[in-house]
């Protein structure tokens, strides 16, 4: 992995060589900005939206964002988003000619201001912020960020202040500006305003791979649980989980849903009461849709990741308790608050 990575950094270290930085005519005048978050992560996509609002707060401008080929209609969407570049990988690495001309297009606009948005150093993101026009560069410190950065901050250090995940997007901006402002909370905007579907008061994600997944044992008896006072709950699955969908009892009153889209997913969550889930993006989608959450975390993240809401939700530490234990404790909190 580690040589991998040198590998990595020796071939941008040539792209620098071809793409050196240029003195800064930088001034107060802002009104193009771009984002870089080239990623295909739900949460990822999510995380940047307070960032978004942040800028516009300060500059009044819409910001181009440069994403990822899979889920960036949840940036689409966006209202203080000006317009998405689509950098799909896959398809580049098939269709070369295609990868050229993206860049091209890219360059041909002059931004006040760029923000790599990895918080360390991505062969992606640092390469597509360093090929971008742009006056001030802004990112975290990397091993190769002083060569095509003109400011950035350490991450480690951000860490120390236990904030989530999102916040330390828009301190970047904040720390740029020397500012300290309230940083907004993370949005989701359909892309699809025409979603028609039924809705259920308890919904179950039953989440993606190894620790971000719940058992299927344990969906049974909370299932089992719920319809002893719930005529009906629905679990959601991806296509990925069809394996283990399938050892989830057809009881009645249960329904699996498979969604086939994010704006699906997002709708059948915004509709329900309580959304039961992982540290997945679906997490990330019902804190931006401001729902009541119950997370299971199998691991240590839970202050970074967590849920962000005013609803009533809870965090529950999956990886130190055994499955009887997070199903009293997910009993006791339904009591406790219904």
């Amino acid at each position: 992995m580690k040589r991998k990575l040198k590998i990595k950094e020796l071939l941008f270290e040539i792209l620098i060589f071809f793409f050196k930085r240029k003195k800064s005519n930088f001034n107060n005048k802002i009104t193009k900005i771009l984002v870089v978050r080239q990623d295909n992560r739900i949460g990822n996509m999510l995380f940047i939206t307070p960032l978004l609002k942040l800028i516009f707060e300060v500059y009044n401008v819409k910001s181009d964002v440069l994403v990822g080929g899979r889920f960036y209609k949840i940036i689409d969407s966006n209202p203080n988003v000006n317009k998405t570049l689509v950098y799909n990988q896959k398809e580049f690495i098939k269709k070369p000619w295609k990868f050229i001309k993206f860049i091209l297009e890219m360059r041909k606009v002059e931004y006040d201001i760029v923000i790599d948005c990895k918080n360390a150093f991505s062969f992606n993101n640092s390469m597509l912020t360093l090929i971008s026009k742009g006056k001030i560069k802004l990112g975290f410190e990397n091993n190769l960020s002083d060569k095509y950065l003109d400011f950035s901050i350490n991450f480690d250090e951000l860490l120390k202040e236990n904030k989530h995940e999102y916040e330390y997007l828009a301190m970047l901006l904040l720390r740029f500006i020397n500012e300290n402002r309230e940083i907004p909370k993370m949005e989701y905007y359909y892309s699809d305003k025409e979603l028609d579907k039924k809705s259920y008061n308890i919904v179950i994600h039953i989440g993606g791979r190894g620790e971000k997944s719940l058992k299927a044992n344990l969906i049974n008896e909370l299932v089992e649980e719920i319809l002893k006072k719930e005529d009906k709950v629905a679990i959601i699955y991806g296509p990925n989980e069809i394996d283990k969908v399938n050892n989830i009892k057809n009881l009645k009153g249960v329904i699996k849903i498979n969604p086939k889209s994010i704006d699906e997913l997002a709708y059948y969550i915004e509709k329900s009461e309580w959304f039961i889930t992982p540290d997945t993006g679906a997490l990330h989608i019902a804190s931006a849709l401001n729902k009541n959450i119950i997370a299971l975390f199998y691991n240590k993240t839970f202050d970074r990741y967590g849920p962000v809401t005013t609803g009533k939700s809870i965090v529950i530490k999956a990886f130190e308790k055994l499955d009887s234990e997070i199903l009293n404790e997910i009993i006791s909190f339904f009591r406790k608050v219904n």
